[in-house]
């Protein structure tokens, strides 16, 4: 998979955020706020060949009901995708 590089991962004030740069900012004006387990898909998208590749690396990296995080996983990394910051 990989990422649009004009969408950057930031932490300010603890928080990890997704920040549009470039031409992102006319299609998305703000910052993207996220939970621990959003900002380490973000931080290892393009370590992983397929959606199927990041459920397995968040099951190892998270404890959770494996089901409702591949749900979970799966649901975020496609909407990345419609909103063009993520391609796979």
């Amino acid at each position: 998979m990989k990422l649009n590089k004009l969408y950057v991962i930031k932490d300010i004030a603890g928080e990890t955020v997704i920040v549009p740069t470039g031409n992102a900012i006319q299609n998305f004006n703000g910052l993207i706020s996220t939970n621990e387990v959003a900002g380490f898909i973000w931080k290892h998208v393009e370590e992983c060949a397929t959606p199927d590749d990041m459920v397995r690396k968040v099951l190892d990296a998270f404890d959770g009901e494996p089901d409702i995080i591949e749900k979970e996983v799966l649901e975020f990394l496609e909407t990345l995708k419609k909103v063009g910051m993520i391609a796979y």
